[in-house]
């Protein structure tokens, strides 16, 4: 009897331990192909966002190109479309206006009066050297290549008229501007010395 007993529970502890491990076989299965979908899932979420990534740097390399539109010049504290910058008045070349002032003509030869331009220096370092520098600008603007942006009767004007040319010349306001306001000196030269020291800038 015992031994019946025996085989039963024998019989028993195998179909336990077969279904055991049928279920833990399938336990692992679905475990396995889980993260496999995770892995695929994964895999696919890396590709779209590295697409996405290379749609966004052409799409930076594109609008960096260098290429300028209208947007380039837009006040963005809707001021509208911003005019271009103006060249400083020290730099602007205007050959036309004579300025204001005794000087309307002025005969300037081919040849530079050798004499005249070593007058003209020596008049420019005793009166003018406390505002202008010759190459560089100073509490007034440089002299060097000032007969190639203004005309000769302007130059003269400015020496001899400086108040009269800041009042009516539009030249002469945008350089008290550009310098902080800082207004010419009227030294009292002589249209002799003014056309002296022409000659020097002429040299420089």
């Amino acid at each position: 009897m015992q031994s019946e007993k025996r085989k039963i529970a024998f019989l028993f502890i195998g179909v336990v331990v077969k279904k055991s491990a049928s279920l833990v076989n399938d336990f692992f299965s679905n475990l396995i192909l889980v993260n496999c979908e995770r892995k695929k899932r994964a895999t696919h979420n890396m590709k779209t966002n590295q697409l996405l990534l290379a749609a966004l740097l052409a799409a930076f390399t594109i609008s960096c190109s260098g290429k300028k539109d209208n947007t380039d010049n837009y006040d963005i504290n809707g001021a509208g479309n911003k005019a271009p910058k103006e060249e400083k008045a020290s730099t602007r070349v205007d050959l036309e206006s004579k300025g204001v002032g005794p000087i309307t003509s002025v005969d300037i030869p081919d040849t530079i009066d050798e004499e005249l331009a070593k007058t003209g220096e020596g008049v420019f370092k005793q009166s003018c050297v406390i505002c202008h520098k010759v190459e560089d600008k100073f509490i007034g603007p440089a002299v060097k290549g000032v007969v190639d942006r203004r005309s000769p009767e302007w130059i003269m004007n400015m020496i001899l008229e400086p108040a009269k040319m800041l009042r009516d010349d539009p030249l002469a306001k945008d350089l008290f501007l550009e310098f902080n306001g800082s207004p010419m000196s009227d030294m009292g030269l002589t249209e002799e010395q003014a056309r002296a020291v022409l000659e020097y800038f002429r040299t420089l």
